[in-house]
């Protein structure tokens, strides 16, 4: 599950960051899962419902902050992303502040 870990909201306040950026629905998780074609075999393997899980256990998550219209993952980004739609652009913002440097499954969380 995702925890709460050192050095969450350390983020520099740069041109991704989700809090320069204009307020939106949407969000987009990086580094949630290793998408390399090894961990991915290893974990479907273990997992059959690895995917199903996943978007699973990210909307909980965000949905304590408002209502979540939208999960997916692209499987073809290289850097295990995770894109979520929100009712409304508030909720967005603050499940990017409530997830931006978590970590899940051993991966510190970036928010976009």
């Amino acid at each position: 599950g995702l925890g709460a870990g050192a050095g969450a909201g350390a983020s520099s306040g740069g041109a991704g960051d989700y809090r320069t950026q204009i307020p939106s629905a949407n969000i987009s998780l990086a580094n949630v899962y290793d998408p390399s074609p090894q961990e991915m075999a290893k974990a479907l393997a273990e997992e059959p419902t690895f995917w199903e899980d996943l978007m699973e256990d990210i909307k909980g998550e965000a949905e304590k902050q408002g209502p979540v219209l939208k999960v997916w993952v692209n499987k073809m980004t290289p850097d295990g992303s995770v894109y979520l739609k929100f009712a409304a652009a508030p909720h967005a913002t603050a499940a990017a502040a409530s997830l931006s440097g978590r970590w899940f499954g051993g991966k510190q969380i970036s928010v976009s």
